[in-house]
């Protein structure tokens, strides 16, 4: 159970980042359309992988997508303790100390995105968890940053959903 809740947390944190844009600051307002939508496919693709990486139990892909201060703060979460963990290897870690449950695949959904500036994004979104013993839901908030070596989650805060708005 941990292992889901751990895995869709990082799932979501990178899978909150979609096409739509809110909100534009001056320094985001400043890179061209052509530029965000590179950004925007850039951040969807990186959603996309950690979904397939999270699936296939690549916890090593799944921890590569944080930042090295990167961390997860899952607060009334599936049940579980709230909880913080903090960098790429504590949470390769974690995700390996929790076998998941079985038949489980995860679904992905961005709801909002704004871009803060032209390098940091606000993320809103929802992941589902399917699996043997039913479905779990969860809200996420995110930051996500581009690195020199790409887009990547630099925080998450990860809710329990009773049921989807």
């Amino acid at each position: 159970m941990k292992r889901i809740v751990a895995l869709i947390t990082t799932s979501i944190a990178v899978s909150l980042v979609g096409p739509s844009c809110q909100h534009q600051t001056a320094d985001s307002a400043a890179t061209s359309p052509r530029d965000r939508a590179s950004d925007e496919a850039a951040i969807r693709e990186l959603n996309a992988d950690m979904e397939r990486a999270g699936n296939a139990r690549d916890q090593a892909r799944v921890a590569a997508a944080y930042t090295a201060d990167g961390d997860i703060w899952m607060v009334a979460a599936f049940g579980q303790p709230d909880r913080r963990v903090v960098g790429p290897e504590n949470i390769r870690r974690h995700l390996e100390s929790d076998h998941g449950m079985p038949g489980e695949k995860l679904r992905l959904t961005v709801d909002k995105i704004r871009f803060l500036a032209s390098d940091v994004a606000l993320v809103e979104g929802t992941s589902t968890s399917t699996h043997d013993a039913g479905i779990n839901r969860a809200t996420a908030t995110l930051v996500v940053v581009r690195q020199a070596d790409g887009w990547k989650l630099a925080a998450a805060r990860v809710m329990k959903l009773e049921k989807l708005p």
